[in-house]
């Protein structure tokens, strides 16, 4: 087992084998994601995933209503975090288009800001019909924006 652990070391594949190895083998394997491509903006970005993705069920039910507002709270909070911020792809933009690259990014996330705010409302009102639409109108801003303003990331 000692001399495959050691083989597997030195290839790329190995953070993708290293669950199949001994434990402490696997936990000092190197991570998939590079540790520059995790900014602080991309790591506001995962807390609004996480809470949209909760969301995603729980703003249907009632009796999870107090578990929505916490999520919309985490997910509001990130987003005030994110706005203020410049995502990466900003460095790539032509010098003379860039000022406008990133109000662009800004305003789309005090648009998000503003459905967030929306779907607080409709939480509050017991309206899941209207907060369905709001989590569906959040999921397609989303897309939108990493369509714009990111490269897969």
């Amino acid at each position: 087992m000692r001399s495959l652990a050691l083989v597997l070391l030195a290839f790329p594949t190995f953070p993708l084998l290293s669950p199949l190895l001994a434990p402490g083998i696997a936990a000092s394997a190197p991570s998939l994601v590079r540790e520059e491509d995790d900014t602080p903006l991309m790591k506001e970005m995962e807390k609004l995933d996480a809470a949209m993705e909760l969301l995603k069920r729980s703003v249907l039910d009632p009796a999870q209503d107090a578990k929505s507002l916490e999520q919309l709270a985490i997910a509001q909070q990130a987003c005030v975090a994110s706005k203020s911020m410049v995502p990466k792809m900003a460095e790539k933009t032509p010098v003379a288009e860039r000022a406008g690259f990133v109000t662009s990014y800004r305003k789309g996330m005090v648009a998000v800001l503003v459905e967030l705010a929306n779907l607080e409302a409709a939480v509050l009102d017991g309206d899941r019909e209207r907060a369905r639409s709001l989590w569906k109108k959040l999921d397609g801003m989303k897309d939108e924006g990493h369509n714009t303003f990111t490269e897969g990331e």
